[in-house]
């Protein structure tokens, strides 16, 4: 699908294909999920290979610049939202400076350029006026602002999961981190590879780019090497949110093992007491046993005795625990 906005007369609108390489026209091209007929159009207005294109646009394709004929080549990489995890995917621009437009071809639906459809008239013809090489610039500054917009989101989430764990440390809070780090891990590769790309574009080597926009290029790539340092930052804090929550698990196993400690302290003693009893050993009054043996037995209080043995066994070690705050 083509997505074409166009700088002509002054304003900026949405154009057609076959009216994009008139030179008095600026245009940026976005292609999304492009078919076959649509690679060919992209193909026979840029005179590069279909094949080729078939190759760039592969989501998995590592960012780098290359010329190809008349036309520079950028493929670069982008945070995309799935329904199962956010990570990174590639794009590719090409850059014709003779016709003065500008192809972003992506092949996982994300309309990277709405951010610059939703400007205000004046923003978006103050733009474009600059010519196809400012458009890149704002290009990939605007993947730069979507980067920061998603760490931002991470470290929110991280904020979350940390007041959680301080209350309760479930199982599922690992998985939260381990996503978290994982989606780090991808941005960690995507930023340091763009970070190449434009250090490329910054020391001049693609033709089709103006000499006079290298130093807004230079801006994006400090812009690179602030979200590397807050991505590591971010996956730092994680690991340690990551300690935190298995501190705090071993704590509150901790916790339940002294409790059934001291629950099987309280019994143990009148069990020990009901198991001397329970030895039972010759009744005292037979003439060939010893009265040693089991005195009690023919008391009158020696049950009583025993229960209350037993009562104040267990009410003094509460209370021993107590003062060792142990319950």
């Amino acid at each position: 699908m083509f997505d074409i906005l166009t700088l002509h007369k002054g304003k900026v609108r949405v154009g057609k294909l076959d009216e994009v390489a008139q030179k008095d026209k600026i245009s940026l091209i976005d292609v999304v999920h492009p078919t076959n007929i649509e690679l060919e159009k992209v193909s026979k207005m840029s005179d590069i290979d279909i094949s080729v294109l078939k190759e760039l646009i592969d989501p998995a394709e590592r960012p780098r610049t290359e010329e190809y004929g008349k036309n520079s080549i950028i493929i670069y990489r982008y945070p995309i939202h799935t329904k199962k995890e956010v990570r990174t995917s590639s794009i590719v621009i090409i850059i014709s400076k003779e016709h003065n437009y500008l192809f972003v071809i992506q092949k996982e639906t994300d309309h990277l350029i709405d951010s610059l459809k939703n400007l205000k008239e004046d923003a978006k013809v103050n733009i474009f006026k600059h010519g196809v090489s400012y458009v890149l610039y704002k290009f990939l500054d605007n993947i730069s602002d979507r980067f920061f917009k998603e760490i931002e989101e991470i470290e929110a989430e991280t904020e979350k999961i940390e007041k959680k764990i301080l209350t309760n440390s479930k199982r599922s809070y690992i998985k939260e981190i381990l996503d978290l780090k994982r989606t780090l891990t991808y941005f960690h590769k995507a930023i340091i590879a763009n970070r190449d790309v434009i250090s490329s574009i910054e020391k001049g080597q693609l033709a089709n780019v103006d000499k006079k926009i290298l130093p807004l290029i230079k801006e994006v790539y400090y812009d690179l090497s602030q979200l590397n340092e807050l991505e590591e930052t971010r996956k730092e804090i994680l690991t340690g949110t990551l300690d935190i929550h298995m501190s705090a698990t071993s704590n509150n196993l901790n916790i339940v093992m002294k409790r059934l400690t001291v629950m099987a302290a309280l019994v143990w003693i009148p069990t020990l007491i009901a198991a001397i009893y329970g030895m039972n050993f010759g009744q005292p009054l037979h003439p060939e046993v010893s009265p040693l043996n089991m005195p009690e037995l023919s008391w009158f209080y020696g049950y009583p005795f025993a229960l209350s043995l037993m009562a104040t066994s267990v009410v003094a070690m509460y209370f021993w625990f107590k003062k060792q705050k142990w319950i």
